[in-house]
């Protein structure tokens, strides 16, 4: 693929709608576990469609409609959020700005809050959750907040 106006600096368009002016729609659903595609749809600024059964650590993070669009894990909606973004056969009722505004927001919480430092952070704290968890003494090892 080659660099295209759609894409940032040293990234690549993933669609050629995209190159063209359209909202990308990209889906990310769940395979056999989550779906490990989801960092690269938010960063694609492309308007992202996710159906998942599975809590992932970002799931409190996130809020469906400001970063991406929540599709029903049957699918029942999807043509329903489909027509909503790009409108009819002939693009009437079509609500492009705000799947811009969408991807746009998708993009920058993922480069904002989705870094290596932030996995790494939050794997430290579930392995020290972890490790109290297995301790057999583990309710000394319980936060408590000191008040001054």
């Amino acid at each position: 693929m080659s660099v295209s106006a759609c894409a940032t600096e040293g990234e690549t368009c993933m669609s050629s709608l995209c190159c063209q002016g359209f909202t990308c729609i990209m889906y990310g659903m769940d395979g056999n576990s989550w779906s490990s595609r989801f960092k690269r749809l938010m960063t694609s600024n492309s308007v992202v469609f996710k159906s998942t059964v599975y809590p992932e650590w970002f799931t409190h993070r996130i809020a469906p409609w400001v970063h991406y669009v929540p599709i029903q894990v049957d699918y029942s909606d999807l043509y329903d959020a489909l027509l909503f973004f790009h409108g009819d056969p002939s693009g009437h009722g079509a609500h492009e700005d705000l799947a811009k505004k969408i991807a746009r927001r998708g993009r920058e919480w993922s480069l904002s809050f989705w870094r290596k430092e932030d996995m790494v952070a939050y794997l430290y704290r579930l392995f020290l959750e972890y490790t109290r968890v297995m301790d057999s003494d583990r309710d000394s090892l319980d936060f408590e907040l000191e008040e001054s």
